[in-house]
Formats: C-alpha cells, sequence, structure tokens
C-alpha cells in the first residue's frame, strides 16, 4: 500500500506531537514542580532564618522583658501571705492583724480562722473572722491601715453595732479580713480551720466564742 505525501506528512505531525506530549508531560513538568517545590523549600528556609536574625537582633530586648517579669513576680509574690499551708498563712495574717490593732489601740475581742478557698492557678484566699470593740474613729483608722498593708488584704465582710445605747461612742465591730497565699497543697487535703483566738477583755477576762458562732 502506497503512502501518498499528505498522509506522511499528517503522521510525521502526529508522531512529533506525542513526543512533544511526553516530553512536556514526563519531563518538563515533572522538573517544573520540583524547581517550584524548591524554590518555595528555600523561601521558608530564609524567612525561618530572617526570624531567627531578627530575634538575636532582639536577644537583649527580650532578656529584659524576661527579667522585668521575674522581678514583678517576685513582686507580687512577695506581698502573699507566708507559709506554705492555709493554717501558717493564717498565722500570718493573724499577726499583722494584731499589730494593726496594737497602732490604733484597738481591743480585739476575738479572731476566727475561717475555711480557706482554693483558687485558680494554685492560689487561696485565706480568711478571718475579727471581732473588736472601739469607736467609729478607731474603727476606720484600723480599716485604713488593713487596706494599706504591703501585703494584698481585703475586707469582704462588714458589720458594726452600738454596745450600749446610752453611750454610742463604744462600738462592737465584726469584720472578715482576707488575705492571700500560694500553694500546691488541692482543697481535698486541707483542714478546715474554725478555731477561735480568745484575747483577753479590758478586765482581764475572756469570751471565748462557740464554734461556728
Amino acid at each position: 500500500m502506497k503512502i501518498s505525501k499528505r498522509e506522511k506528512k499528517y503522521i510525521l505531525i502526529c508522531i512529533v506531537s506525542v513526543v512533544l506530549f511526553c516530553v512536556i508531560k514526563f519531563l518538563i513538568l515533572p522538573f517544573a514542580d520540583k524547581g517550584r517545590e524548591v524554590r518555595e523549600n528555600i523561601a521558608g528556609k530564609e524567612m525561618t532564618y530572617k526570624k531567627y536574625l531578627a530575634f538575636i537582633a532582639r536577644k537583649e530586648d527580650v532578656e529584659k522583658v524576661l527579667a522585668d517579669l521575674k522581678g514583678k513576680e517576685k513582686d507580687f509574690e512577695a506581698k502573699l501571705l507566708k507559709g506554705d499551708t492555709p493554717s501558717l498563712a493564717a498565722s500570718d495574717l493573724q499577726k499583722i492583724l494584731e499589730q494593726v490593732a496594737v497602732q490604733v489601740k484597738n481591743l480585739i475581742q476575738s479572731t476566727k480562722v475561717m475555711e480557706p478557698e482554693t483558687l485558680k492557678g494554685g492560689f487561696f484566699s485565706i480568711p478571718i473572722q475579727v471581732r473588736l470593740v472601739s469607736d467609729l474613729t478607731r474603727a476606720r483608722k484600723f480599716i485604713a491601715l488593713i487596706e494599706e498593708q504591703f501585703k494584698y488584704l481585703t475586707i469582704p465582710e462588714l458589720k458594726v453595732s452600738v454596745m450600749n445605747k446610752a453611750d454610742p461612742k463604744e462600738i462592737f465591730v465584726t469584720m472578715v479580713v482576707r488575705g492571700f497565699m500560694k500553694g500546691a497543697q488541692p482543697a481535698a487535703v486541707i483542714e478546715k480551720q474554725d478555731k477561735v483566738k480568745v484575747h483577753p477583755t479590758p478586765h482581764g477576762e475572756t469570751k471565748p466564742k462557740k464554734r461556728g458562732g
């Protein structure tokens, strides 16, 4: 069978097209994809390297910020109550309250260590109920001194009543003063603090407070 020149030309064009298709698909395109992948990889490494260089350049600033944060953490912890357990922290808070009472010449009738409250971050709230005999001026000064303490102290509860209506200058103050501590002790093993510390009255007598009262 004789093939015409036209048919030969058509067959040649088909063969060349197939060869070009195979070359493009199996050689050029994979090579182009590989080159793009390499370029992207290089670009990513360059970005990481630039970030690393920027971090090195800012190393002193970063170290300064970290040192500042550590300093603030120390200052914060210094304002917490001393002690690794709620009972020790409550003892520290009692000493502070007694010192404040001496400064303003208030008579603390009794103090009651209440149950600690577990807070987030391993912190505990240590509340103490204070009952004292005073007058309005000294009571205000007592409260002001508590709020001005270096330690973090708050007064979530406050009640004032007149002891003798015939002499309203003398008042009876009941308040809850709360400090804070940091410890690793879980709430399940914290011993409930409900002991009452009794202080002498002006006549040398003592007035014990009933548990739970």
